[in-house]
């Protein structure tokens, strides 16, 4: 972000330097990047004049640097794809880069990508910047490369390996460093991103709320950390910073920069807080309008698709559902998997539901990806009991999503018994012995035998069947 601090350092370079042209393209990046366009189109017309005749090795290391500088200053997500893929070919054809230009073009190609959502690609650049970087003596550098592939990896769904990236950092030290001022604390931007999608949405809130508060500029995940943390509270039900949420997302910009479509991300975490008022005529023109673009973004998607769903708004559901097939990670098929078995539940295609609803469970159970089966819904609650009585692969998943709709629902089951006895009930439904429930627990056999006692004499039932059998009955 330090544009001004650049073009001052270049400005003092003695001639020959002065005159460079990769010094120019790096000043004409400055100048465009505080928007005084004619001079950077002047340095660029200066900078092309003095690449004439450089020798071939000498005018591949410029074009490098001047496709680098552009990944700077870019808006359009077409045009900054085409001209990171540009970069990377080229740093692909020339071998005998510098190695510190080699460094810092593999770190700044991977964190192109990664803001594009090319987890994948970026994940590989990323894990090659970082030896890269501290064989350069650039360990700042190859600090905040492991950081970017930790949330590549947590983006593309490897959330065990996000986890041990970012076990093994620096992060949450105090050490502050300049490239904070562009990437925004992005190690806990990716903590609060699995813990989302894992449905553990209040300690989501603290991680995105850190990342917040880091502060950067407009293509940080400072941003992006304040939209998700909206998404958090919603999803939460933290009200007082739902009354906040509205400030909280009036400094994120409208329109997209750096690539990121800040005003889908922006309209989806507005329509979740209006949503979460009871506005839903205001939820729905913010999801229309969000969702309006042809571009695919799945982690809007997943979000909208349930949004749309709670509106009552079930084509507009289905469509964004449709949007999570093959190719997108596992944590954001769940709520598509999860709407369109509702949808079908809702059009009584019992089959078709409870298809779906296995699958979201396989695609769930592996990561422990229980958001979508979280929250308060009387409809889900009934599809998640009914398929209990049915063959499944995912009991010991299906008895934990059980017990996290029965503990947000404030049904009269709920009312009736306590948050551990709720969760043992939920377990009941299974084929689970007594002892196998109390391990899953991580209770004694006689604890368990106490909880049992208490939710028979609650329930009004003398078996395990009939204390099934009620609770069905109740949440129907």
């Amino acid at each position: 972000g330090d544009f001004d601090l650049v073009e001052e350092l270049c400005l003092r370079l003695p001639s020959p330097w002065s005159e460079d042209a990769e010094i120019l393209a790096v000043r004409a990046a400055c100048r465009r990047y505080l928007d005084d366009l004619p001079g950077a189109r002047a340095l660029d017309r200066r900078a092309e004049a003095a690449a004439v005749g450089l020798p071939d090795e000498a005018r591949c290391r410029f074009e490098l640097t001047q496709l680098l500088t552009r990944l700077f200053v870019l808006d359009d997500a077409g045009a900054l794809g085409d001209t990171s893929t540009r970069a990377l070919d080229l740093l692909t054809q020339s071998p005998g880069a510098p190695g510190v230009q080699r460094a810092g073009a593999l770190l700044l190609i991977g964190w192109t990508e990664l803001r594009l959502r090319h987890a994948r690609v970026a994940a590989g650049l990323l894990r090659q910047a970082e030896p890269a970087c501290r064989a350069e003596g650039l360990d700042d550098l190859a600090e905040r490369a492991r950081a970017n592939h930790a949330f590549a990896l947590a983006f593309q769904g490897d959330f065990a390996g996000s986890e041990a990236s970012l076990a093994g950092s620096s992060w949450g030290t105090g050490r502050a460093a300049p490239w904070r001022r562009s990437d925004g604390a992005i190690e806990w931007f990716a903590a609060g991103w699995i813990r989302y999608w894992t449905g553990d949405s209040r300690r989501a809130i603290d991680a995105f709320t850190e990342a917040a508060e880091q502060g950067g500029g407009l293509i940080s995940y400072a941003q992006l950390a304040a939209c998700w943390l909206v998404n958090a509270a919603v999803d939460a039900g933290h009200a007082p910073l739902l009354e906040r949420a509205l400030s909280v997302l009036a400094e994120v910009p409208d329109a997209t920069v750096g690539g990121l479509p800040w005003r889908t991300y922006k309209g989806v975490a507005r329509a979740g807080v209006a949503l979460a008022l009871g506005r839903t005529a205001e939820a729905e023109r913010w999801l229309d309008d969000a969702v309006s673009t042809d571009e695919v973004i799945p982690a809007a998607s997943s979000l909208a698709a349930g949004l749309y769903w709670r509106c009552g708004r079930l084509v507009a559901a289905r469509a964004q559902a449709a949007r999570l097939g093959e190719g997108v990670p596992a944590y954001l098929q769940v709520e598509g998997l999860v709407v369109t078995a509702l949808c079908a539940r809702r059009d009584g295609a019992t089959e078709a539901a409870h298809d779906a609803l296995e699958e979201a469970l396989s695609c769930g159970a592996s990561h422990g990806l229980l958001r979508s089966f979280s929250r308060p819904d009387a409809e889900l609650a009934a599809l998640l009991a009914e398929h209990q009585g049915r063959e499944t692969r995912h009991e010991a998943f299906l008895a934990e999503a059980i017990a996290r709709q029965g503990a947000n629902a404030g049904d009269a089951a709920r009312a009736t018994l306590s948050q551990r006895e709720w969760e043992v009930l939920s377990h009941l439904g299974t084929s689970a012995t007594t002892a196998e429930i109390a391990a899953a627990l991580f209770i004694s056999p006689n604890t368990l035998k106490s909880h049992l006692k208490a939710i028979y004499r609650k329930l009004g039932v003398e078996t395990r069947r009939d204390a099934v059998r009620v609770a069905r009955a109740r949440r129907a």
